[in-house]
């Protein structure tokens, strides 16, 4: 059975036979799916041919078993969560002003059999639907006042369109965030068949009902010019006025200075019950600062995210002085009180100002009616001890805001010694303090380059330049300068170096020099006449590189193992020994390896040195050796020779280490390393000779193994068989295997 609607069941053939009358009979179960359409029945008659038979099986929706309600001008979507974004006051007043609704005002609901097809509602007789709001959040009406407001309804089949739309409207909190789910139940007849389902809508939330965030506004009592650490408020009021909304206040930082006291740039808040937004901050410790802000609202389609950030405030709020609760001390280089110093020269004048300042330090004005008392104290001398702030004034001197009945400027002088001075200042309110420094009135003078070692400076070229740091005493304001800079080579007279002057400067200067040890100072003066002599630096000028020479010959023949001798003279004794170094290069093989260079000679800076130069580290072979050598100048030179390098065949296994009793699994013995010089592979016998006390030989144990060209390994030596327990000495020598000797004997002591 095959059908264009769905399946049906069964789908494959079905075995029947007939009964006494001769007629057949099946059934079988058409598409859940609500349609009209054909169904071909195909019938076979033993193994006779296959006959069919088409006919058309009408299936429509069964009883209802579900309720769905929703909010839609259009077709029915899934029940799924609703945003309320829409907001109107019910109709002749009501559930209350600046509700939300939807879009369509309407409630639509739905009915579905349990396979999912939709119940056509005006075929349902005596229907009855009640819906419920469940969070008692929201009302139904249709022409709503105080009395019809309904958090339930119940509407008989009159009331409701073939389409299942329902004419009440429906009417929720507009606070933001508010929830409801509508429940309900539907009851009736279909096809015959009495049903009553239930269901329920999603969730509806109230989402926010402006569109964009709100302009910052500033309400009467909020001061345009707000003391230091005082509270100010933020104000955002949305275009539509709702309970619960999100708002952020952010500070302007294109037009705002720092004007939070903790540093906070962002507050948070919501709308209060009269639908508008107020924050607060406390502001910045110092006068002056500016404070604008913009506002960001919750987003109209979801209760997450954001609008885009408001426009900003008009007026700004600027930070003004608080009340006085502290002084101020100050020392200044001038009587202007422009230059203020936390350093100064020992015994030099300078100038002190009390200033009266608010808790946060910043200047501000004497309000009582009468003067502030101070007294001063500390090292040195004051041209006034008991000393006033005038009423209408800021401090001592009438500077920091102009006061014709101010004091007036305080000199000090400085005591002539070096170090802290602590100057203090004294009245009703908590004792001011200030801390200058005492220092020499000299410049300060370094030579920054070429740096010495070991106390001479090597140059390489008769043109040698200096470089270096002058600075002006810290003592003096910054407008004191380095006038001037100088040296003197040797014994000669002082030279000027040309300067831009600066307080703090670095110099260059160029000193041509013979070769040979100089002696050179530098000095420093500064616009005020104090001057500043550097140390005497002694100077090498070495322009020539050290002579490098063999003392073994070119093309000598030489015994493995071989060393090589060489000479370095230098004629201004500084030779960089570290730099002594020599590369051997195989002359068949072309490998290289580094000799071990040893050098003798003590450097005498300015006079003419030899340096003896050993190497060691070559083995046999053809090579070339070339040895290179610099001077602390860093003046070079290099020499090459080449050399043959050979091994008596008697000698040419040379022991490594000392041989040492060892175990072979099971077996105790000698275990002897060597190295074969010979340029050629070697099959060796290695022999252990047993001896005891009085030299007589106890027995003889030995080892094989074939060694590679310039090869080293070690081999295993058995004790004899039957040796007696004892301490013996045991020489050990290598034999080719064709019973020629190959090394020296070496003994050693064993215990068995």
């Amino acid at each position: 059975m095959t059908s264009t609607y769905g399946s049906v069941s069964p789908t494959t053939g079905v075995t029947t036979s007939g009964t006494n009358a001769g007629v057949a009979s099946t059934s079988f179960q058409p598409t859940n799916v609500v349609a009209n359409g054909a169904t071909t029945v195909t019938a076979q008659l033993g193994t006779g041919p296959i006959s069919s038979i088409a006919s058309s099986v009408n299936t429509v929706a069964s009883t209802p078993v579900k309720a769905t309600f929703y909010y839609s001008a259009t077709a029915f979507p899934s029940s799924a969560t609703q945003y309320i974004s829409t907001n109107s006051a019910p109709p002749n007043g009501g559930h209350g002003p600046n509700d939300a609704d939807v879009a369509s005002s309407t409630l639509s609901i739905a009915a579905t059999d349990k396979f999912g097809n939709p119940i056509a509602l005006g075929s349902v007789t005596g229907l009855t639907i009640s819906v419920s709001t469940t969070a008692a959040q929201g009302v139904f009406c249709s022409t709503c006042t105080a009395s019809t407001n309904k958090t339930t309804i119940t509407l008989a089949g009159g009331d409701i369109s073939a389409l299942g739309v329902v004419t009440d409207s429906y009417y929720q909190l507009g606070a933001y965030k508010s929830t409801d789910v509508l429940t309900g139940t539907m009851s009736g007849t279909f096809n015959s068949a009495a049903f009553t389902v239930s269901g329920s809508s999603g969730a509806l939330v109230t989402s926010t009902f402006a569109a964009t965030s709100p302009v910052p506004t500033e309400f009467t009592g909020d001061c345009t010019s707000c003391a230091a650490g005082s509270t100010v408020g933020l104000h955002g009021v949305p275009s539509v006025l709702q309970r619960g909304v999100p708002i952020i206040f952010f500070l302007d930082t294109a037009t705002s200075t720092q004007v939070n006291g903790d540093g906070t740039m962002v507050v948070s808040t919501t709308t209060g019950t009269n639908g508008s937004a107020i924050a607060s901050i406390t502001l910045d410790t110092g006068a002056g600062a500016t404070l604008k802000y913009l506002t960001q609202l919750g987003d109209v389609s979801q209760v997450s995210g954001h609008l885009a950030n408001s426009t900003d405030i008009v007026t700004a709020i600027t930070t003004i002085a608080g009340p006085a609760a502290s002084l101020r001390l100050k020392t200044f280089f001038n009587s202007a009180l422009t230059l203020p110093t936390t350093h100064a020269v020992n015994g030099s004048q300078l100038y002190v100002d009390i200033t009266l300042a608010d808790k946060y330090g910043n200047p501000t004005t004497n309000s009582f009616n009468y003067q502030i008392q101070i007294a001063l104290s500390g090292s040195g001398s004051f041209s006034a001890t008991n000393v006033y702030i005038s009423s209408g004034c800021s401090d001592t001197a009438g500077v920091t805001s102009v006061c014709a009945s101010a004091f007036g400027p305080i000199l000090w002088t400085a005591p002539n010694t070096f170090g802290a001075q602590t100057l203090s200042a004294k009245s009703t309110f908590p004792t001011a303090t200030d801390t200058v420094t005492l220092v020499s009135a000299t410049p300060t003078f370094a030579v920054t380059s070429p740096a010495p070692l070991s106390g001479v400076i090597y140059a390489g070229s008769t043109a040698v330049t200096f470089q270096g740091q002058a600075n002006a005493s810290l003592g003096y304001p910054s407008t004191t300068t380095i006038a001037s800079v100088g040296y003197k080579m040797d014994s000669g007279h002082w030279q000027s170096v040309t300067v831009t002057p600066a307080n703090k400067l670095t110099w260059v200067v160029s000193v041509f020099m013979t070769a040979g040890l100089h002696t050179i100072t530098f000095n420093a003066t500064d616009s005020v006449g104090n001057t500043v002599v550097s140390q005497t630096f002694t100077v090498l000028v070495d322009a020539t590189a050290p002579d490098v020479n063999f003392v073994t010959v070119n093309n000598a023949n030489i015994s493995s193992p071989a060393t090589l001798s060489a000479n370095l003279v230098d004629t201004m004794g500084d030779v960089n020994a570290s730099s002594v170094s020599a590369v051997a290069t195989n002359l068949d093989t072309a490998t290289t390896k580094t000799l071990t260079a040893s050098v003798t000679g003590t450097n005498n800076p300015g006079h003419s040195v030899t340096y003896g130069v050993t190497l060691s580290g070559l083995t046999t072979g053809n090579w070339s050796v070339a040895l290179s050598a610099s001077d602390l100048a860093g003046n070079s030179n290099s020499s090459t020779i080449t050399v043959h390098v050979t091994v008596p065949f008697a000698q040419s296994f040379a022991v490594v280490g000392t041989p040492a009793a060892s175990t072979l699994g099971q077996f105790a013995g000698i275990t002897a390393s060597y190295t074969n010089l010979n340029p050629t592979s070697q099959n060796v016998v290695i022999f252990a000779v047993f001896k005891n006390s009085q030299g007589q030989t106890m027995g003889i144990g030995t080892g094989s193994a074939t060694f590679g060209a310039g090869a080293t390994q070690s081999v295993f030596i058995a004790d004899p068989v039957g040796l007696a327990s004892g301490t013996y000495s045991v020489s050990i020598f290598v034999f080719t295997t064709g019973n020629l000797p190959v090394s020296v004997s070496t003994t050693i002591s064993v215990t068995v």
